[in-house]
């Protein structure tokens, strides 16, 4: 049984997503994984896109530390936006998704 990510760092993830709904380009190959939206199971979209059971415990430590900084960074206010952003992408690149902005 893999690990799951928590309920806080689902909360995160799933703002991030409806954040950039329709600036976000899947690049995933097609059929190759469940597609994350704001109201997905995020356990069920990584198990799809990473199969095995270690690259799916490594993406889900990465999200809970990167969903940790992102929360501590939020705090500081605008001081550290430019961060904020790059952990934005990063966790989305995570799902499977990268901002129009980036390709």
């Amino acid at each position: 049984m893999n690990k799951k990510l928590s309920i806080s760092a689902i909360y995160c993830l799933r703002k991030t997503l409806y954040k950039y709904r329709g600036q976000l380009r899947f690049i995933v190959a097609k059929n190759a994984g469940l597609k994350a939206h704001e109201l997905a199971d995020l356990n069920e979209v990584i198990e799809s896109l990473y199969l095995d059971d270690e690259p799916i415990t490594e993406t889900i430590n990465q999200l809970e530390k990167l969903v940790l900084t992102y929360k501590t960074l939020k705090e500081q206010g605008e001081l550290y936006i430019d961060y904020q952003i790059k952990i934005e992408r990063r966790m989305l690149w995570l799902l499977g998704f990268r901002t129009l902005e980036d390709v």
